[in-house]
Protein backbone atom coordinates (compact mmCIF):
# COMPACT_ATOMS: atom_id res chain seq x y z
CA UNK A 1 0.00 0.00 0.00
CA UNK A 2 1.70 3.62 -1.18
CA UNK A 3 5.22 3.62 -0.78
CA UNK A 4 6.02 1.40 1.50
CA UNK A 5 5.41 -2.37 -0.35
CA UNK A 6 5.55 -3.22 -3.51
CA UNK A 7 5.06 -6.20 -5.50
CA UNK A 8 7.85 -6.07 -8.39
CA UNK A 9 8.41 -8.87 -11.08
CA UNK A 10 6.31 -10.64 -13.71
CA UNK A 11 5.41 -13.94 -14.38
CA UNK A 12 6.49 -16.73 -11.77
CA UNK A 13 9.48 -14.83 -10.38
CA UNK A 14 7.93 -12.47 -7.93
CA UNK A 15 9.29 -10.39 -5.07
CA UNK A 16 7.38 -8.14 -2.71
CA UNK A 17 9.89 -5.24 -1.22
CA UNK A 18 8.54 -3.85 2.31
CA UNK A 19 10.42 -0.35 3.42
CA UNK A 20 11.91 -1.01 6.95
CA UNK A 21 8.59 1.05 8.55
CA UNK A 22 6.30 -1.53 7.17
CA UNK A 23 8.72 -4.32 8.36
CA UNK A 24 9.24 -3.60 11.54
CA UNK A 25 5.62 -2.27 11.85
CA UNK A 26 2.68 -4.10 13.50
CA UNK A 27 1.61 -7.75 12.59
CA UNK A 28 -1.85 -6.87 11.60
CA UNK A 29 -0.29 -3.76 9.13
CA UNK A 30 2.00 -6.19 8.10
CA UNK A 31 -1.09 -8.63 7.22
CA UNK A 32 -2.80 -5.73 5.56
CA UNK A 33 -0.07 -5.09 3.17
CA UNK A 34 0.62 -8.68 2.15
CA UNK A 35 -2.83 -8.86 1.32
CA UNK A 36 -3.13 -5.97 -0.75
CA UNK A 37 0.02 -6.69 -2.52
CA UNK A 38 -1.60 -9.86 -2.72
CA UNK A 39 -4.98 -8.69 -4.37
CA UNK A 40 -2.52 -6.84 -7.15
CA UNK A 41 -1.24 -9.99 -7.88
CA UNK A 42 -4.15 -11.95 -8.40
CA UNK A 43 -5.89 -9.48 -10.55
CA UNK A 44 -2.53 -9.26 -13.05
CA UNK A 45 -2.39 -5.40 -12.26
CA UNK A 46 1.18 -5.66 -13.12
CA UNK A 47 0.65 -6.68 -16.61
CA UNK A 48 -2.12 -5.14 -16.67
CA UNK A 49 -0.75 -1.83 -16.24
CA UNK A 50 2.10 -2.71 -18.60
CA UNK A 51 -0.26 -3.45 -21.20
CA UNK A 52 -1.62 -0.55 -21.08
CA UNK A 53 0.86 1.46 -21.01
CA UNK A 54 2.22 0.01 -23.98
CA UNK A 55 -1.47 0.98 -25.50
CA UNK A 56 -1.14 4.27 -24.02
CA UNK A 57 1.98 4.90 -26.39
CA UNK A 58 0.91 3.64 -29.24
CA UNK A 59 -2.44 5.47 -29.24
CA UNK A 60 -0.29 8.78 -28.37
CA UNK A 61 2.02 7.91 -31.69
CA UNK A 62 -0.88 6.75 -33.78
CA UNK A 63 -2.51 10.15 -32.97
CA UNK A 64 -0.04 12.62 -32.95
CA UNK A 65 0.73 11.46 -36.45
CA UNK A 66 -2.89 11.11 -37.92
CA UNK A 67 -2.54 14.75 -36.41
CA UNK A 68 -0.23 15.97 -37.73
CA UNK A 69 -0.94 14.56 -41.37
CA UNK A 70 -4.29 16.23 -41.34
CA UNK A 71 -2.28 19.66 -40.21
CA UNK A 72 0.14 18.69 -43.23
CA UNK A 73 3.08 18.90 -41.31
CA UNK A 74 6.41 16.98 -41.64
CA UNK A 75 7.35 15.43 -38.42
CA UNK A 76 10.64 14.86 -39.98
CA UNK A 77 10.99 18.98 -40.78
CA UNK A 78 13.15 20.77 -37.97
CA UNK A 79 10.55 23.56 -38.14
CA UNK A 80 7.61 20.70 -37.18
CA UNK A 81 9.75 20.42 -33.47
CA UNK A 82 7.26 22.83 -31.89
CA UNK A 83 4.24 21.11 -33.22
CA UNK A 84 5.59 17.84 -32.50
CA UNK A 85 6.09 18.96 -29.00
CA UNK A 86 2.10 20.00 -28.54
CA UNK A 87 0.88 17.31 -29.87
CA UNK A 88 2.69 15.40 -27.87
CA UNK A 89 1.48 17.27 -24.64
CA UNK A 90 -1.90 17.77 -25.65
CA UNK A 91 -2.42 13.42 -26.51
CA UNK A 92 -0.63 13.03 -23.51
CA UNK A 93 -2.50 14.43 -20.93
CA UNK A 94 -5.75 12.60 -21.50
CA UNK A 95 -4.26 9.37 -22.05
CA UNK A 96 -2.18 9.99 -18.56
CA UNK A 97 -5.66 10.49 -17.10
CA UNK A 98 -7.14 7.15 -18.31
CA UNK A 99 -3.88 5.19 -16.90
CA UNK A 100 -4.31 6.92 -13.69
CA UNK A 101 -8.13 6.25 -13.30
CA UNK A 102 -6.99 2.79 -13.91
CA UNK A 103 -4.46 2.55 -11.57
CA UNK A 104 -7.19 4.16 -8.66
CA UNK A 105 -9.66 1.84 -10.00
CA UNK A 106 -6.82 -1.41 -9.13
CA UNK A 107 -6.03 -0.01 -5.39
CA UNK A 108 -9.75 -0.01 -4.62
CA UNK A 109 -10.22 -3.82 -6.42
CA UNK A 110 -6.11 -4.35 -3.64
CA UNK A 111 -8.14 -3.22 -1.04
CA UNK A 112 -11.23 -4.96 -1.23
CA UNK A 113 -9.17 -8.19 -2.15
CA UNK A 114 -6.68 -6.99 1.32
CA UNK A 115 -10.69 -6.71 3.24
CA UNK A 116 -11.48 -10.04 2.37
CA UNK A 117 -7.96 -11.83 3.58
CA UNK A 118 -7.05 -10.30 6.97
CA UNK A 119 -9.17 -11.62 9.99
CA UNK A 120 -10.38 -7.63 10.53
CA UNK A 121 -11.80 -7.75 7.30
CA UNK A 122 -12.60 -3.92 6.08
CA UNK A 123 -12.08 -2.12 9.28
CA UNK A 124 -8.52 -3.94 9.54
CA UNK A 125 -7.69 -2.11 6.46
CA UNK A 126 -9.03 1.08 7.21
CA UNK A 127 -7.36 1.31 10.51
CA UNK A 128 -4.51 0.49 8.51
CA UNK A 129 -4.82 3.00 6.38
CA UNK A 130 -5.67 5.77 8.78
CA UNK A 131 -2.40 4.93 10.58
CA UNK A 132 -0.24 4.52 7.26
CA UNK A 133 -1.69 7.74 6.09
CA UNK A 134 -0.94 9.91 9.58
CA UNK A 135 2.32 8.42 10.09
CA UNK A 136 3.90 9.10 6.72
CA UNK A 137 2.49 12.87 6.22
CA UNK A 138 -0.10 11.67 3.35
CA UNK A 139 -2.13 14.83 1.84
CA UNK A 140 -5.67 13.89 3.68
CA UNK A 141 -7.16 16.37 0.81
CA UNK A 142 -5.39 16.79 -2.17
CA UNK A 143 -6.13 18.90 -4.70
CA UNK A 144 -8.27 18.32 -7.96
CA UNK A 145 -5.45 18.23 -9.96
CA UNK A 146 -3.57 15.66 -7.59
CA UNK A 147 -6.38 13.43 -7.44
CA UNK A 148 -6.90 13.02 -11.17
CA UNK A 149 -3.67 12.05 -12.03
CA UNK A 150 -2.42 10.12 -8.71
CA UNK A 151 -2.06 6.45 -9.05
CA UNK A 152 -3.77 5.51 -5.85
CA UNK A 153 -7.49 7.35 -5.00
CA UNK A 154 -7.70 9.84 -2.10
CA UNK A 155 -7.42 8.77 1.12
CA UNK A 156 -11.11 10.09 1.56
CA UNK A 157 -11.99 7.54 -1.32
CA UNK A 158 -10.44 4.82 -0.39
CA UNK A 159 -11.28 5.11 3.42
CA UNK A 160 -15.41 5.94 1.47
CA UNK A 161 -15.06 2.83 -0.82
CA UNK A 162 -13.91 0.52 2.71
CA UNK A 163 -16.47 2.00 4.76
CA UNK A 164 -20.06 0.14 3.89
CA UNK A 165 -18.76 -3.24 4.27
CA UNK A 166 -16.37 -2.20 7.49
CA UNK A 167 -17.18 -5.50 8.63
CA UNK A 168 -14.59 -8.45 10.08
CA UNK A 169 -14.28 -11.29 8.98
CA UNK A 170 -15.43 -14.37 11.10
CA UNK A 171 -12.23 -15.67 12.81
CA UNK A 172 -12.06 -19.55 13.75
CA UNK A 173 -11.57 -19.86 17.46
CA UNK A 174 -7.99 -20.64 18.72
CA UNK A 175 -7.93 -23.93 19.73
CA UNK A 176 -7.45 -24.60 23.64
CA UNK A 177 -4.27 -24.91 24.45
CA UNK A 178 -2.88 -28.21 26.82
CA UNK A 179 -1.72 -26.72 30.31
Amino acid sequence: MGEGARLVGLGRHRSLVLDRAVAAGRPADLDVVIAHELGHRRHHHAVAGLLRGVAAVALVLVALRAVLAWLGVDPAAPASLPALWLGVALAAVPTRLALSAAARHEERGADRFAASLVPGGSRQVADHLRRHLLSTGADLRPGRWDRLVGSHPAPSSRLDALGPAIVARPVAPAPERAR
